[in-house]
């Protein structure tokens, strides 16, 4: 079985290999001047597109540009699982001689989360089982970026099970951060990040269980939109706790600015998505106005994972660039919330005892993230049940929660459900309770993407808790953007310049001492620090207005931009 599964992998292998050499001639025979290629790279979206209707560029130049940088991209971060590149210069041809020049995004070189179906091409997502069983159709949102004239041009690396905030699998290998390449990417759109944040594509999009396209976002310096379940296409899309529907994926837009972001989001809630897909719902695109003066909560410990310094420093950053442009920033106290959000999202993820995840993995070697993942589903229920009692004998709380969950029966999953419930309409109810005097309501909440910045290789099978400022917003089904706030600064960020970060009133759980031991700002240095910008439920159109204010204001107060490490 395993013998079977190497030969598959290193097959695979192989065939990317060969599949990106047979890109590197048919791109060849396209030569791109420098000024040129200069434009295109550095142009936003409606720019390039307006380049190409005008016939200033080429289409299958625009093509050769970004295929080439992709190419050059994977070549240093292994960010690519699928080559694209021989269909859609065929494409770009297509739309040079004949095609219609008032599409949206006529010619638009876009990427792809390997978990979306293209045509002709794998969706194994990391698993040898699903290798060379190639899609029968596109995916609903790659169907969607077609019509709208876009060209898909590579598929990008994901973690094994999708459930890790690496992108490392047996099949494809691991990814680098774009910044560092011993920091990993984030997952699970780690390849997306990648490539968008290197230049490699125009536009990107992925998808978000736990915090999928934020966390590579927030790793990689660049943009996303999580949306709430039923905004965007799911159809065509793979994942492993599909049948199970407390707690959805869903799927999203990725970008290189909030510009591009908001512009392709409007361009796809303008259709009507029902027609296209039986899970969308009937909302399409609405214009909002917001109020000169927002009103934000933050919090930087959500009692879980306090945050590190580097990633408290770039809330409060950004809780200063809004007080200087005029708006209302309050601490918004989180009290217990993150802890039963917590025990309430293992508890419905993990009803299945994990089989939907470790199934498929079967032939295949588990990576660390996973392995660690499937140790402790294997536990039996009564040792677990032991070990929880101990943790809370030591107020370990959430480590305790972690241990209890597992295997349910269909009535128990039932229970955590009407538990989710509640819990939507307990937080609802404190939202509402965040009104002023004047009785204007709270507009959104800025908080971290994780607690700590993008850590090393090899971390993440100890961190799963890590991100559950994430977790809690999948649970909650929020709508959340994420703006690039700040970057790792060793000399200020170290935790011995913070002597009082823990003390007596807050003292440091056995969870936050395991995360804490992968913070190294000295590693870390020049590392992006992303926020999450929350709004409320089907508010993506509000995010994603409230994502330009707070991308207008970090950028006035002189953002600190990340840079690549000198170690």
């Amino acid at each position: 079985m395993f013998a079977n599964s190497r030969e598959k992998i290193s097959n695979k292998r192989l065939f990317r290999d060969d599949e990106i050499n047979r890109a590197k001639d048919i791109l060849s025979l396209h030569k791109i001047n420098e000024k040129d290629r200069d434009q295109v790279l550095n142009a936003n979206v409606e720019e390039m597109v307006d380049m190409m209707r005008k016939n200033r560029v080429k289409v299958q130049d625009v093509v050769r540009i970004f295929g080439d940088k992709s190419i050059e991209i994977h070549s240093e971060t292994n960010c690519v699982t699928e080559i694209l590149l021989k269909e859609a210069m065929e494409e770009a041809k297509k739309l040079d001689e004949s095609g219609d020049r008032n599409l949206p995004l006529f010619g638009l070189p876009v990427s792809f989360k390997d978990t979306f179906a293209v045509k002709g091409y794998d969706w194994c997502y990391g698993y040898s089982s699903f290798l060379n069983d190639p899609a029968t159709e596109d995916a609903t949102v790659v169907k969607i970026f077609r019509e709208l004239g876009a060209i898909p041009i590579v598929k990008t690396n994901i973690p094994q099970t999708l459930l890790a905030f690496d992108s490392d699998n047996p099949v494809f290998g691991a990814t680098n951060n774009p910044w560092n390449h011993k920091l990993i990417p984030g997952g699970s759109s780690g390849g997306e990040g990648v490539i968008l944040a290197m230049g490699g594509s125009a536009f990107g999009f992925g998808s978000d269980i736990g915090g999928s396209l934020r966390i590579p976002a927030g790793f990689c310096g660049i943009y996303s939109l999580k949306p709430s379940n039923g905004r965007f296409p799911i159809f065509g899309h793979r994942a492993q706790t599909r049948g199970q529907s407390n707690i959805c994926p869903v799927t999203g837009p990725m970008a290189r600015s909030v510009k591009d972001l908001q512009f392709v989001s409007k361009l796809i809630l303008e259709k009507d998505l029902t027609v296209y897909d039986p899970e969308s719902l009937p909302i399409k695109w609405r214009e909002v106005e917001l109020p000169k003066k927002l009103r934000f909560g933050y919090y930087v410990d959500d009692r879980v994972v306090k945050a590190s310094p580097a990633s408290a420093r770039s809330v409060h950053e950004t809780v200063a660039a809004l007080r200087a442009q005029g708006h209302e920033c309050f601490e918004f106290e989180m009290g217990d919330k993150a802890i039963r959000g917590l025990e309430i999202f293992f508890n419905i993820l993990g009803a299945d005892g994990g089989n939907h995840l470790l199934q498929p993995l079967k032939p295949d070697p588990m990576t660390p993230a996973v392995a660690a993942l499937a140790t402790l589903l294997r536990v039996p229920k009564f040792i677990r049940s032991f070990l929880a009692l101990i943790a809370d004998m030591y107020s370990e709380t959430v480590l305790a929660s972690v241990l209890r969950s597992g295997e349910k029966s269909a009535n128990d999953l039932w229970d955590w459900g009407d538990k989710q419930k509640q819990f939507q309409l307990d937080f609802f109810n404190e939202w509402n309770k965040q009104k002023d005097l004047q009785g204007r309501a709270m507009d959104a909440i800025i908080c971290p993407i994780m607690s700590i910045p993008p850590p090393v290789h090899g971390s993440t099978e100890r961190l799963s808790t890590a991100a559950i400022s994430t977790f809690f917003y999948n649970l909650l089904d929020y709508t959340v953007g994420v703006v690039p706030a700040s970057a790792v600064d060793a000399t200020v960020d170290k935790m011995d310049q913070h002597p009082d970060w823990f003390n007596q009133d807050r003292q440091k759980s056995l969870l936050e001492k395991i995360t804490y031991g992968y913070y190294d700002p000295d590693v870390q240095d020049g590392a992006p620090l992303g926020i999450q910008i929350v709004g409320r439920k089907y508010e993506e159109e509000k995010v994603l207005k409230m994502m330009k204010v707070v991308d207008d204001a970090l950028e006035q107060s002189g953002r600190k931009k990340p840079h690549k490490s000198q170690n």
